[in-house]
């Protein structure tokens, strides 16, 4: 009897550690953002690289795995899309706030030249998950937050 409890003690510690294990779904950021940008309606757009991202935004290059943001070609339109992987460890509160800062900096600059863009980019998703960033700024960003979270699953 107690060799039947111990093997029922020790599968229910291998379950427990095989649901807690690898935290879940690791998506890569092209392929969400290849998702997001079939599934939402978006004007032509253009990629933002490691190497031009300073531009948009103040984030350590260093610290990020994987990056896939695209920002409307125009520079009147004010939709982007930005996905990225950051290396374990990094202050993910932080990485929001700068996303946050971002909307409300691009907010208040289309508010004076193109109102519709302004009100659309008050409603920019904005996500954290795990080491994963997202912010979108589209016509729909409810939906292009629901592939994003769908990509974990």
């Amino acid at each position: 009897m107690k060799r039947i409890i111990t093997i029922l003690m020790v599968a229910a510690i291998m379950l427990t550690m095989t649901a807690c294990g690898a935290g879940g779904k690791q998506p890569n950021t092209s392929d969400v953002m290849k998702k997001i940008t079939s599934e939402t309606k978006l004007p032509e757009m253009a990629e933002v690289t490691k190497e031009n991202l300073s531009i948009y935004l103040d984030l350590d290059t260093k610290k990020i795995d994987q990056l896939s943001y695209s920002v409307a070609s125009s520079g009147v339109d004010g939709e982007e899309v930005f996905i990225s992987k950051m290396a374990s460890g990094t202050d993910m509160n932080a990485i929001k706030t700068k996303l946050e800062a971002r909307r409300d900096a691009q907010s208040e600059l289309f508010s004076s030249y193109n109102p519709e863009a302004a009100a659309m980019i008050k409603k920019a998703a904005i996500e954290i998950k795990g080491d994963y960033a997202f912010y979108a700024v589209t016509s729909d960003s409810t939906k292009a937050k629901k592939v994003f979270l769908d990509s974990f699953k």
